[in-house]
């Protein structure tokens, strides 16, 4: 009997033999970090996606297909090209945003604080004129025109350790226009009203030290009040920079026809014009030795004031002021010189106000209603997002970074993807704390604390040293 071939069982067998291998050799291509887009049918070298959340646990939706795995979740062999992430959990805001995997990168969301789905407040203190803080102790003026200190009780501060002179100017105190607390001392800057006289107190509320200064130093905001050390102050009063050496009980005249000054990283910079018209940024490291002031750059942009910021690389950020035109300008150095050169470029006209993120090495500004991001190490600029009105950029806390517009305080993430209403800005002082967990706003003489995340510190002790930093 002739032997007569199955052909539908050699069939399944090659079939059987051709999908082990294609699926053998898709198995090696997906453990090199390989993978084949069946979209445009090519083989993609894949990335990494990486979520984590706190509180852990949320619900991740990827392009719209929520996925059986909560966070902290990693998806490894990703095709590369942009994701649509969004993060549920209960009690907390939703949280959107859109990513960009890379190949052979690892996309990362790490550490997304996600906000409480109702911001409440309870009430610290009432008939509150300015808070401050000193110490782990939170300090206050009130109503009845004296220096408190906020807690069960609330009790007056006393001052009997302090000089005479200083402690008649704030026992008789009417009013407070300015706190500005040395970071690692207990030494304080305080502004005092004593009717229509302003003083200028420095003191250290725990010892015995306690100085008193009239004109022109009553003059001086808490802006351009620079702490050298704790003994070492530098002022920017008019167009003129002041100096003032607590120990030797000695002030100076530094420097004049001062349009901008600022103290970062152990050095004074400031801008001034001379009489021939050119402007100049000059850097010092010691205001009180004899030693001339270096020249940081010269034709700095002609301007009536320069706002200067400076990063811990020693990019310097100016702000020019024309009244007509705010323009945003970088001094940095040249990455194509071959010796150390400083160039200066033009990031942005017409730039409302500015915010750098230490943190992240970025520097947000604003332009009529869009928030835009410079990122110093990429040298790139993005814009995050646009507003129904022109956005005020009240400050940074850890990966929060707090807003007023429509006349409301708003909480965003860096790239604000994701801006939350916290409450209305009538009438209101906005109150940043440590971190990004708490604010704290005065209204009316109350002082409420709002909670936006899982409770950390109390109001003790995380609160800086502020008396209103921006009043809506």
């Amino acid at each position: 009997m002739a032997y007569q071939k199955n052909w539908p069982t050699l069939l399944a067998y090659a079939l059987a033999v051709i999908g082990f291998f294609v699926a053998a050799a898709y198995a090696v291509m997906y453990a090199t970090g390989y993978r084949i887009d069946f979209e445009s049918w090519t083989v993609q070298k894949t990335g990494v996606l990486a979520i984590t959340t706190k509180p852990s646990g949320a619900t991740v939706i990827l392009n719209d297909s929520q996925l059986a795995r909560k966070t902290p979740f990693t998806l490894r062999n990703a095709l590369p090209g942009p994701y649509h992430i969004k993060l549920t959990l209960a009690g907390y805001q939703p949280y959107e945003k859109d990513v960009e995997v890379l190949s052979s990168q690892a996309t990362e969301e790490h550490n997304v604080d996600l906000v409480l789905a109702e911001i409440k407040s309870t009430t610290v203190a009432e008939k509150l004129t300015a808070v401050l803080n000193i110490d782990n102790d939170i300090w206050a003026f009130d109503w009845n025109k004296q220096f408190v200190k906020i807690g069960d009780p609330t009790s007056p501060l006393g001052f009997d350790k302090m000089p005479t002179n200083v402690k008649t100017v704030l026992t008789q105190a009417t009013g407070l226009y300015l706190a500005k607390k040395h970071p690692n001392s207990n030494d304080i800057a305080l502004g005092a009203m004593v009717g229509s006289k302003r003083w200028l107190v420095i003191a250290d509320p725990f010892g015995y030290r306690g100085q008193l200064f009239g004109a022109p130093f009553n003059q001086v905001s808490a802006e351009k009040l620079f702490w050298i050390d704790a003994d070492r102050l530098m002022l920017l009063i008019g167009s003129s920079i002041y100096t003032i050496d607590l120990n030797l009980n000695q002030t100076n005249l530094y420097a004049k026809s001062v349009t901008g000054a600022t103290y970062d990283n152990g050095r004074a910079y400031y801008v001034t014009k001379n009489s021939h018209g050119q402007v100049t940024l000059y850097s010092d490291g010691n205001l009180f030795d004899d030693k001339s002031a270096e020249v940081a750059f010269d034709n700095v942009p002609v301007a009536s004031s320069h706002e200067i910021m400076v990063t811990p690389e020693e990019t310097i950020i100016l702000l020019t002021d024309n009244r007509s035109s705010r323009g945003l300008w970088l001094i940095d150095k040249d990455p194509k010189a071959k010796s150390p050169e400083y160039q200066l470029t033009k990031l942005a006209s017409g730039v409302y106000n500015t915010l750098y993120d230490y943190l992240n090495e970025q520097l947000f500004f604003v332009q009529d209603k869009t928030v835009s991001a410079y990122d110093t190490t990429k040298r790139t600029t993005q814009k995050l997002r646009q507003f129904i009105d022109t956005p005020t950029l009240v400050g940074k806390r850890n990966e929060s970074v707090f807003i007023q517009s429509q006349n409301k305080f708003w909480i965003g993430d860096p790239s604000l993807s994701n801006v939350y209403e916290i409450v209305s800005a009538t009438n209101t002082t906005l109150l940043l704390g440590s971190d990004s967990k708490r604010v704290w706003t005065l209204k009316d003489g109350q002082l409420l604390e709002w909670v936006l995340r899982n409770p950390g510190q109390g109001v003790f002790g995380v609160l800086p040293n502020w008396v209103g930093r921006v009043s809506g």
